[in-house]
């Protein structure tokens, strides 16, 4: 039993020591104890469960604690991005390919867009084909043409890449 602001202490401390089950147990508690806004809580939340879904050992807790989730704390880009790029480090790159994809198709996001790129060179063509999709609804998105960029090399379409990270450069210099 901690007062409420201790709760809040207790997951901060947790996520700065590396012990991101410590915090997500914690969690539960601090929403009792309202110690913190609406979005305030959410956003300790999103931060709280990416690191747990960062520090999965494996395929198999990885995906338990994915499935635990509600679907709305699988939403956010921040957890699906965490997700997915564990999922793609412990060889799961069609799933983690699926949850961006599901997730871009509910809301775009430059974060998850660029991500897909960073999921590592397997299946590597098939998103490439999957992001030059996009272009027609995204035709103006710094990220999507970082991400056919990285794809292309990848895939090592050389002029191709070269085009994409020009147009990028163009629409956002950065």
């Amino acid at each position: 039993t901690l007062p409420p602001a201790a709760w809040h202490l207790l997951v901060e401390s947790a996520l700065q020591c590396g012990e991101p089950a410590t915090a997500l147990e914690a969690l539960p508690n601090l929403a009792r104890a309202q110690a913190l806004t609406p979005a305030d809580f959410t956003a300790l939340e999103a931060r709280t469960q990416a690191a747990a879904l960062m520090a999965a050992p494996d395929r198999d807790q990885l995906g338990q604690l994915w499935s635990k989730l509600p679907r709305g704390q699988r939403r956010p880009p921040e957890a699906v991005a965490a997700y997915a790029r564990r999922a793609a480090e412990l060889g799961q790159v069609l799933a983690a390919m699926s949850e961006i994809e599901a997730a871009l198709r509910r809301q775009w996001s430059e974060a998850l867009v660029v991500g897909y790129a960073e999921l590592g060179p397997a299946e590597a063509e098939p998103r490439l084909r999957r992001a030059e999709g996009w272009i027609a609804d995204q035709p103006n998105s710094p990220g999507l043409a970082l991400t056919l960029g990285r794809l292309c090399i990848q895939c090592k379409l050389w002029g191709k890449a070269r085009e994409y990270l020009e147009r990028g450069l163009a629409i956002e210099p950065s």
